[in-house]
C-alpha cells in the first residue's frame, strides 16, 4: 500500500502544492505521485484533527471525504470516559480515530465496517501505529449481521451512524442514518447494558429523546465555539423509568484555545424548575453570551441560575451582571453604551464604528443584515449586539470584550 519511498516522498513534499505536484509527476520516475498527493491532501486535515497522528507520514487515508466525517483528537479523547477496561465494540469503525484512542483504555476492541478500502487502511494503520488490541473487520451492521457477531458480551458499543444517502447527498433525520439506530438498538442491548451514539449536531435533541425512551446521558461537544457532535449515552433497562426525560444529565463541553475546557452540566428538571430573573432595559455592566454547547443543549434557566445572572428576554440568550464572572462558560464583555433601535442610532454609529463585530439574539435582522444597514465593516475591537429586552424594545448594545 505505501512503501518506504513513497513514505518519504510525502514526508519531503507535505508542504508542497497539491496542484503543482500532480503537473509534475514526471520528475519523479518510480513514485505514484497520484496517490502520493492524495495522501497528502488528506494528510494535510488530519493533522489540524489528529496532532497526536502529525509526525506519522506513514499513515494512509483511502479519501479526504472519510477524513473530513472523523472525529477530532480532542473529541475522540473524551469518549475514552466511556471505557473501563473490557471488550469494546465500534459498529462504525470509519477512519479509525475513534476506534484508535477507545482501544487505549480497552482490554479490546472490535471494529467494523462495511467499506473495505476503510477496513484495510484503517488495519494498516493500526499495525502502524502499533496498535495490538485492535481486531478490524469488514461488515455492514444491520439487524442480520449484529447476530453473526461472536461475541457473547461487550461493555460498550460504540456507533457513529452515516449521515449520507447512497448517492452521498447528506440527510438529517436519524431514521435515515446507516445504520438507523432505531431498528437495531434492542438487538445492540442484548449484546451490551450501555451504547455511545455519536449523531450530527443539528439533530433536535427532544424529537431524539422522544424517539429513544434508553437515553440516560446527552453529551454536546464543541471545539473553539463550533458545536461538533453530540453523544447519546443509551442504557438497558432505562426504558423503563419512571422519571421519563426529567432525570436526563446534560453534559456541555466546549475545548477553547491554550486547552481551556468549560463545562456545565444541568438535567432537564433542574432547567424547568428554575425561574430567570430579568434585566430590564438599562442595561450596564457585564455581558455573557453562552457557548454554543449550552445554546444547543438549551441550558438557558440552569445556567442563569448557577451563576446569578439576569437575562434580557425569554429568547435573548443573552445575560448581564454587575460584577464580573471568571469562569462563565462562553463569551464575557463590558457593556460600553446602549441605544435604542432608530434611525439615529444607525446615523451615528455609522460615523463612530468603521469596523466593528457584529452579532444579534433575538432581533428582527441578521447579523448580516444589521451590518449592511450600519455600513460597518468586520473587526475591530468594538462589539456590537443588536438585541430584545424582557420589555420588547430593541436595542443597540456597544461592547468590548473581557479576557
Amino acid at each position: 500500500m505505501v512503501n518506504k519511498e513513497l513514505t518519504k516522498f510525502i514526508r519531503l513534499h507535505k508542504l508542497d502544492d497539491i496542484q503543482r505536484l500532480l503537473l509534475s509527476s514526471d520528475k519523479y520516475p518510480g513514485i505514484d505521485v497520484k496517490l502520493a498527493a492524495k495522501l497528502i491532501s488528506a494528510k494535510k486535515k488530519i493533522d489540524r484533527k489528529v496532532p497526536l497522528w502529525r509526525e506519522m507520514n506513514g499513515l494512509v487515508f483511502p479519501d479526504n471525504l472519510s477524513v473530513e466525517q472523523s472525529s477530532s483528537e480532542l473529541t475522540a479523547e473524551y469518549k475514552k470516559r466511556f471505557v473501563n477496561g473490557g471488550v469494546v465494540i465500534d459498529l462504525t469503525g470509519g477512519l479509525g480515530v475513534d476506534s484508535f484512542f477507545l482501544s487505549q483504555k480497552a482490554k479490546h476492541l472490535f471494529y467494523f465496517d462495511k467499506n473495505k478500502e476503510l477496513c484495510e487502511s484503517a488495519k494498516y494503520n493500526f499495525n502502524y501505529l502499533r496498535v495490538n488490541n485492535i481486531t478490524v473487520s469488514n461488515c455492514e451492521i444491520s439487524k442480520e449481521s449484529i447476530k453473526e457477531i461472536k461475541l457473547s458480551h461487550a461493555d460498550l458499543i460504540y456507533l457513529d451512524p452515516s449521515r449520507r444517502d447512497n448517492n452521498h447527498n447528506r440527510v438529517y433525520a436519524i431514521t435515515d442514518y446507516r445504520p438507523n439506530i432505531l431498528d437495531i438498538k434492542e438487538d445492540l442491548l442484548e449484546l451490551s447494558n450501555i451504547i455511545l451514539v455519536k449523531v450530527s449536531p443539528m439533530v433536535d435533541i427532544s424529537a431524539t429523546i422522544g424517539q429513544i425512551s434508553e437515553i440516560t446521558e446527552i453529551h454536546v461537544l464543541s471545539v473553539n465555539n463550533e458545536c461538533k457532535e453530540l453523544l447519546f449515552l443509551l442504557s438497558r433497562g432505562r426504558e423503563n423509568s419512571m422519571y421519563g426525560k426529567e432525570d436526563i444529565r446534560i453534559f456541555t463541553v466546549n475545548f477553547c484555545k491554550e486547552e481551556q475546557v468549560e463545562h456545565f452540566d444541568f438535567n432537564f428538571a433542574q432547567e424547568n424548575i428554575c425561574m430567570s430573573e430579568f434585566s430590564g432595559d438599562n442595561l450596564s455592566g457585564y455581558l455573557y453570551e453562552p457557548n454554543a454547547s449550552i445554546l444547543k443543549a438549551g441550558a438557558f434557566k440552569s445556567l442563569g441560575e448557577f451563576f446569578k445572572i439576569r437575562k434580557l428576554h425569554k429568547n435573548t440568550h443573552l445575560y448581564t451582571s454587575f460584577n464580573k464572572i471568571d469562569d462563565f462558560p462562553g463569551r464575557s464583555f463590558m457593556i460600553k453604551n446602549r441605544f435604542d433601535f432608530n434611525k439615529e442610532t444607525i446615523k451615528g454609529l455609522r460615523k463612530k464604528f468603521p469596523k466593528a463585530n457584529i452579532s444579534t439574539r433575538n432581533f428582527p435582522l441578521t447579523p448580516d443584515e444589521l451590518k449592511k444597514l450600519l455600513k460597518i465593516k468586520d473587526g475591530g475591537d468594538a462589539y456590537i449586539f443588536g438585541c430584545t429586552t424582557s420589555s420588547g424594545a430593541k436595542k443597540i448594545l456597544i461592547c468590548s470584550k473581557v479576557s
